[in-house]
């Protein structure tokens, strides 16, 4: 089911392609400024920009109109009925704060990114680990419930193994069975399978 987040409701007009959300008034980004329907024209400027790989998913819309501080009107080019799934309003892409993305642009905002969720960006130290910490105005009420995180990538396997072994990383993802055969069974360790049919391959770019 899709529930509301930074959007406290919505409603969807007959010719299926205008559909007008309601933002909450409540929203703080991590560098102080406030959530507002400004921030959500400049998060789809930035994101159709070629130099997002991902630009694909923001061209679906054709335009955004401010209605007021906390209400748009995003219009899709064609009707969709899959559009509130997509990258752009659900959860996978977060907004961008206008006066911050407007000073630093997009390169910059990719070194020092600003958002409003319940983990702030703290450290990016390439290849080695990227630090995040806990932001205090955060809008949902009992979260996020850890101070820190730390992703830290680890290429090879074997490595990544002993990791989790040594507690040295609390959490590390896709082992091949060899390796889960290995942590099961250890008193410190939990392993957690599940059905999945998503796809990895290797493609030559013709």
């Amino acid at each position: 089911n899709i529930v509301p987040a930074l959007a406290e409701s919505w409603e969807i007009a007959d010719n299926g392609k205008d559909y007008t959300f309601h933002l909450r008034d409540d929203i703080t980004f991590h560098n102080g400024e406030t959530f507002e329907a400004e921030d959500v024209v400049t998060t789809w400027e930035a994101g159709k920009d070629p130099l997002n790989a991902y630009a694909y998913i923001f061209e679906e819309v054709e335009n955004i109109e401010i209605i007021d501080d906390y209400t748009v009107v995003v219009t899709t080019k064609e009707i969709d009925a899959l559009f509130m799934t997509t990258g752009f309003v659900s959860s996978l892409y977060g907004m961008y704060p206008s006066d911050y993305y407007n000073e630093v642009g997009f390169e910059g905002f990719e070194e020092h990114p600003i958002g409003a969720g319940p983990f702030k960006f703290v450290e990016w130290v390439k290849g080695e680990r990227i630090v995040l910490e806990a932001f205090e105005d955060y809008y949902e009420p009992g979260l996020p419930k850890l101070d820190r995180i730390i992703f830290r990538p680890i290429p090879e396997s074997a490595t990544r193994l002993a990791a989790v072994q040594t507690g040295e990383v609390h959490i590390a993802p896709r082992f091949v069975a060899e390796e889960v055969g290995q942590l099961d069974g250890h008193p410190d360790v939990d392993v957690i399978t599940y059905s999945n049919d998503r796809s990895y391959y290797i493609a030559f770019n013709n």
